[in-house]
């Protein structure tokens, strides 16, 4: 008899599924195609809450990553806030600021805890494990090397921003230390609106677009803070400023996760290293302000944003 006839082409990536010839699990081109259009079609999230539901299995998955970085960042924000508040809740109800630690450590073993009790499906690639050389030589890649640079340059901005607040506050418009501590508060209240407008936001804009306008948004807010002449406006810029803050780390990070998720446990140390710049610009703004004043010293942080935004550039036409 002669031989059977030979099973259709593949599918094109738009034509219907043929599941009767071709099923999910078979091993074929055609299946490919099916899983494809199976993943196209899914609904993307509507929400906030569906988005932080929808956990991913791994660092790079794109459908929640910049979403969920966001979220993170969100949370991080509000305890930043809160922790003020403790401190002089603890100092003036309990008579020692100290025992605000007490609740650090217990809070602390608490969040172990519960990572330590929380399943974590790890996703393990088919390559050799992470080295010391395999991750710093990711930094001859051109578009690593520049996120990692302005990881460093915007933690070193954030930090000498919250430490500089009160300072600049005091020194050009005269106001008592107690009361230019206001500032601080603004700052973080705005990082933490930033980030949870950006959690909801990242689901309509694109991520590069986002970085790209968030750079903005904080170079005005430094400009207007700069050349402000009444203490109001300098409180309403600082308010700009740290909406604009806000959204800067997890937007670097995830886009620079996203670019090579293969190499994602190597570009996430990376970042990581780079939150060293915190530790490196301060010193640097201090210099600045001891010599040419407080105000002169703003203009370091409006380079490292400069710098961000230059990147946002960059990446938005890789």
């Amino acid at each position: 008899p002669p031989p059977p006839p030979p099973p259709p082409p593949p599918p094109l990536y738009n034509d219907t599924p043929t599941p009767e010839i071709y099923t999910e699990d078979a091993s074929s081109a055609a299946s490919d195609v099916y899983k494809r259009q199976r993943d196209r079609l899914k609904p993307a999230p509507l929400s906030l809450i569906e988005s932080s539901m929808a956990l991913p299995t791994r660092v790079s998955d794109t459908s929640a990553c910049f979403t969920l970085a966001c979220l993170a960042q969100f949370l991080k924000a509000i305890v930043s806030l809160l922790g003020p508040i403790l401190m002089t809740f603890m100092a003036v109800k309990m008579g020692d600021w100290k025992l605000a630690f007490a609740v650090y450590a217990l809070t602390s073993f608490l969040a172990v805890a519960w990572l330590a009790l929380t399943p974590i499906e790890e996703y393990r690639p088919e390559r050799e494990a992470a080295t010391f050389s395999s991750c710093f030589g990711l930094l001859k890649n051109p578009f690593i090397l520049f996120m990692v640079l302005a990881i460093f340059l915007y933690v070193g901005a954030e930090v000498s921003m919250n430490s500089n607040i009160q300072n600049f506050l005091t020194s050009q418009f005269g106001i008592p230390l107690e009361k230019a501590s206001l500032g601080i508060s603004l700052f973080f209240a705005a990082l933490m609106i930033s980030r949870f407008a950006g959690a909801i936001l990242l689901n309509f804009v694109k991520p590069g677009l986002f970085l790209l306008l968030t750079s903005v948004l904080s170079i005005a807010g430094l400009l207007v803070m700069i050349s402000a002449p009444t203490a109001t406006l300098a409180l309403a810029a600082i308010f700009v400023a740290g909406l604009g803050f806000g959204n800067l780390f997890p937007l670097v990070f995830s886009i620079a996760i996203n670019r090579m998720p293969d190499r994602s446990n190597e570009i996430a140390g990376l970042m990581v290293m780079a939150i060293v710049g915190g530790a490196v610009v301060p010193p640097v703004v201090g210099v600045v302000s001891s010599s040419l004043g407080v105000t002169a010293s703003l203009f370091v942080l409006l380079v490292c944003i400069l710098y961000v935004t230059g990147v946002a550039i960059y990446a938005r036409k890789e």
